[in-house]
C-alpha cells in the first residue's frame, strides 16, 4: 500500500507540529528555570543538563526542520551558560 503525496504532506506537517511544540516547551522551560534560579547552582546545573538532553533527543527526531529549533537551542545554551557562572551572577 502506497501513500499519496497528500498523505505524506499531512504526515510531515503533523510530525513538524509535534516537534515544534516540543521546541516551544523546551524554550519556555529553560526560560522559567533561568528566571527562578537564584541561590541553588546545583539545581540549575541539573535542570540545564536535563533540558540539554531533552533538546538533543528532540533534535534527533526533527527529520523535516520544524520551526522553533533555533529558539530552543538559544534558550538551553543561555541556561547552560548561567549554570556555569557563580550563583550570584547566574540570573542577571
Amino acid at each position: 500500500m502506497h501513500s499519496s503525496p497528500a498523505d505524506e504532506r499531512a504526515l510531515v506537517e503533523a510530525m513538524n507540529a509535534a516537534i515544534t511544540a516540543e521546541y516551544v516547551a523546551l524554550a519556555n522551560a529553560a526560560g522559567d528555570v533561568g528566571a527562578q534560579a537564584t541561590e541553588e547552582p546545583a539545581a540549575l546545573r541539573r535542570a540545564s543538563t536535563r533540558l540539554g538532553r531533552m533538546l538533543a533527543e528532540t533534535q534527533a527526531r526533527d527529520y523535516f526542520g520544524a520551526s522553533g529549533r533555533r529558539q530552543a537551542e538559544q534558550a538551553v545554551t543561555t541556561l547552560a551558560a548561567a549554570a556555569k557562572r557563580p550563583a550570584k551572577e547566574a540570573v542577571r
